[in-house]
């Protein structure tokens, strides 16, 4: 079922030049219902799910899906915020410096 799921969202969210796999039983938070590992730069990720997981309802896999999927077009986002955040703190820090040793 999740494999099935797990296709048919990938390719809605337009996902389909990621390799994405599935692990159960996966050593996680069980109040998480699922997380996503990300490798970007390759395009590669393992969607984990907890134990409890073989107990969730259809809908509750489903949505756990999508959320997670939902991670892989945010990471590129959080990755060029963070170089963003970065590169002006560097520049504020060394604004502050040469302002110090006037």
């Amino acid at each position: 079922m999740a494999l099935g799921l797990l296709s048919t969202w990938q390719t809605r969210l337009k996902l389909d030049h990621w390799t994405i796999d599935i692990e159960f039983n996966a050593d996680i938070d069980p109040s998480a219902n699922a997380m996503i590992h990300v490798w970007g730069a390759r395009n590669f990720a393992t969607l984990k799910f907890p134990k409890e997981a073989n107990e969730y309802e259809p809908e509750t896999l489903e949505l756990c899906i999508i959320r997670e999927l939902v991670h892989l077009h945010l990471c590129r986002i959080v990755e060029l915020a963070t170089d963003a955040l970065s590169t002006a703190i560097q520049e504020i820090a060394s604004t502050l410096k040469e302002g110090n040793n006037g």
